[in-house]
């Protein structure tokens, strides 16, 4: 599967080129089309609190938890599984 590149000014790196796509994810309204990053390594998809507010996700704190950085920071995550489709 290929995607197109982005281009984008990096302070550390000058210009890159970022992987996006377009997907749709299903919510109670229907389903939802979204532009986003790709990161074909990552073991999880990261979607900002914003996003989860207006998609009306219900959250249980059960599902809130801690995941690590590349940093070694720790970032509360909220896990939940949805429906998404490659577009």
């Amino acid at each position: 599967m290929e995607f197109p590149y982005q281009k984008e000014k990096s302070k550390l790196f000058g210009e890159i080129y970022r992987p996006i796509g377009e997907f749709e994810i299903e919510t109670k309204l229907g389903w939802i089309p979204i532009l986003a990053y790709i990161d074909s390594g990552a073991d999880i998809t990261l979607l900002p609190m914003s996003f989860i507010r207006a998609l009306e996700i219900k959250v249980e704190e059960e599902n809130i938890k801690d995941i690590g950085g590349v940093g070694g920071g720790k970032v509360p995550v909220i896990i939940k599984e949805v429906n998404m489709k490659i577009c």
